[in-house]
């Protein structure tokens, strides 16, 4: 059947309508026994399904992807199996002399080539009525003999075609002519013995059911969409891989740093117990035995304060009053003291040799201390064999004398006596609660203590504020991404209208439409994903070579980032979802 009239007289609403692709404003349109005007937008979806298929003057075939996917895309919204599919698709392109470019890109082929691959698709899907629009306005007069051909091959297989058209030789070719005027059918000739031929052949009857998609079928014809647009998709995986990669990457970094942290933590401060009283010992050597003999320390050194003195670089030079410290014990390790020694190794600092801070050794004037150089100490001349540059525990020492065997000589009544105390990791908080009970187990209150606080609750201070921290910046790193998945897919939704059209003119219900766009967008999620760790892992491992860490990544990060992605992903295809869901079918109409 042909429809033929002016532009603009109504012909494509009536296709439009016909078809099930829209609905009338009033009256009612039966097929069969089915008043359609009353059906749900399932049930008409359904109902297309199973009677129409159609032929469109603009192709809208799939331009990225192999010339199959148009032809199977009615099917594969009949849950057709893939073997019956391909068979289908064979015979079909066959019929119309293209079955050599079934794997042809459909951007590839000509005008001609392209409508043929559109009657393919109705031919496979083996309706019973093809709608057909305009198929041969953009066409040549050998392609539409051509077009014409294959119309005519697919009637004779029992299938009703119905025909718009401007061209009254191709209507010619037509059993019933109705030619439509400003909303009006003003004519419908019929040739009766055509007619009465065309009812002795049996109505073709499509495979599969109506309106169904299989869920694997699903899943190819998502990734093969995805891939079809390749350069949109690189971007999108790219948008996911940093939010996930930054986010994943962070938290990396922060635990590699932590590590070093709290290892230098626990190698300090962490470490350092110090007792202080205002009397002097008589048996600094046994006191520091005791010490040592406490579960968890690793050295000790008792340091005596005994005031001012007079020290001089020599009998010519300015007098000065410093500081006389006399230590005993490991003054070096428990005082975490940095000192130049006058010669390597110098364990042994001999009885009248001294150490003195850097800057009394600036005050004096005193030249390289590998030359030894002596000073008058109170009077008394005393060899320099080291310089003590750094002093983090007592920093009086860097401008006082210190004397490592102990300095009785320059004994007063107003001792200061510190006990410097290194502990082995986590041992500082109980070191401090025994020391004094060995120092005086008469007056343990007296002693007034200084240990680092305790590293379990200070620890778990720190990381708690660098989680939330990390955890704002990892949130803000996944939102921008899904912020732009979710404006990329909103937009490709809307460049993909005829797309969506189309499919919901070959039976595809929203529902469908829907689910394309979601695992489209999981699809790009996990691909990100897993693109996204691998970035992480790089970064990671690039920036702790940099700074000399030890990278530490938990292998359950790699997981829960592509997790991440995947939610990234979905979160972002919930709008473009929605908005595919919407599309009607008669858009595969316009042009």
């Amino acid at each position: 059947m042909s429809i033929q009239g002016p532009s603009g007289g109504g012909k494509s609403t009536l296709l439009n309508i016909l078809g099930l692709l829209d609905s009338p404003t009033s009256g009612t349109f039966r097929i069969g026994e089915v008043d359609t005007i009353r059906l749900a937008d399932t049930s008409v979806t359904r109902l297309r399904s199973d009677s129409f298929a159609f032929i469109f003057q603009s192709f809208h075939l799939l331009e990225q992807r192999p010339v199959t996917d148009s032809v199977e895309l009615g099917l594969l919204y009949r849950g057709v199996t893939p073997a019956l599919r391909a068979t289908r698709v064979h015979k079909a392109l066959a019929a119309v002399g293209i079955a050599h470019l079934a794997a042809s890109p459909v951007h590839t082929l000509s005008g001609g080539e392209r409508q043929r691959v559109a009657i393919a698709r109705a031919l496979a899907s083996g309706t019973p009525v093809v709608l057909a629009d305009e198929p041969t306005g953009n066409l040549d007069s050998a392609h539409t003999a051509e077009v014409v051909e294959c119309l005519k091959t697919l009637h004779k297989t029992g299938t009703t075609v119905i025909l718009v058209t401007h061209d009254p030789d191709v209507a010619a070719h037509a059993e019933r002519h109705v030619t439509v005027v400003d909303g009006h059918v003003v004519s419908d000739i019929r040739d009766t013995r055509s007619s009465e031929a065309r009812l002795l052949r049996p109505a073709p009857v499509a495979p599969g059911r109506a309106s169904m998609l299989r869920v694997r079928d699903l899943w190819k014809d998502a990734w093969r969409s995805l891939l079809a647009r390749r350069g949109r998709s690189y971007g999108l995986v790219l948008a996911v891989a940093l939010g996930v990669a930054l986010a994943s990457a962070t938290l990396g970094v922060s635990w590699s740093a932590q590590a070093q942290v709290s290892d230098t933590f626990d190698a300090r401060v962490n470490r350092d117990v110090t007792l202080t009283w205002s009397n002097d010992i008589g048996d600094a050597d046994g006191l520091t035995g005791r010490l040592l003999d406490l579960s968890g320390v690793e050295a000790v050194a008792i340091v005596s304060d005994y005031g001012g003195h007079t020290v001089q670089a020599n009998a010519v030079r300015p007098r000065f009053t410093t500081r006389i410290m006399g230590a005993q014990g490991d003054l070096i390790a428990a005082g975490r003291l940095t000192v130049e020694w006058a010669s390597p190794h110098s364990d042994a600092v001999g009885p009248q040799g001294i150490l003195i801070g850097r800057q009394l050794a600036t005050e004096l004037g005193l030249g390289p201390v590998a030359l030894r150089p002596s000073i008058y100490v109170g009077g008394d001349p005393r060899t320099v064999v080291g310089v003590i540059t750094d002093s983090p525990r007592i920093p009086d020492l860097l401008t006082a004398v210190v004397v490592p065997n102990g300095a009785p000589d320059y004994a007063n009544d107003s001792v200061i006596t510190t006990a410097l105390i290194r502990t082995v990791p986590g041992a500082a908080q109980n070191v401090a609660s025994q020391a004094p009970l060995v120092v005086d187990p008469f007056a343990p209150m007296d002693i007034v203590v200084n240990a680092p606080v305790d590293p379990a609750d200070l620890r778990l201070e720190v990381e708690q504020g660098v989680r939330t921290t990390l955890g704002i910046v990892t949130a803000i790193a996944l939102l921008g991404a899904m912020a732009s998945l979710m404006n990329a897919m909103i937009l490709s939704v809307s460049q993909r209208q005829h797309e969506f059209g189309l499919r919901r003119a070959v039976g595809a219900r929203a529902r469908h439409l829907s689910n394309l766009v979601m695992v489209e967008a999981t699809l790009l999620g996990l691909v990100g994903g897993i693109v996204g760790v691998v970035l992480a892992i790089v970064t990671l491992t690039a920036i702790t070579i940099v700074n000399g860490w030890i990278p530490i990544l938990d292998l359950r990060l790699i997981p829960a980032a592509v997790l991440a992605g995947i939610v990234v992903g979905g979160l972002g295809g919930i709008g473009a979802s929605v908005k595919a869901s919407r599309t009607q079918p008669h858009l595969a109409l316009r042009s």
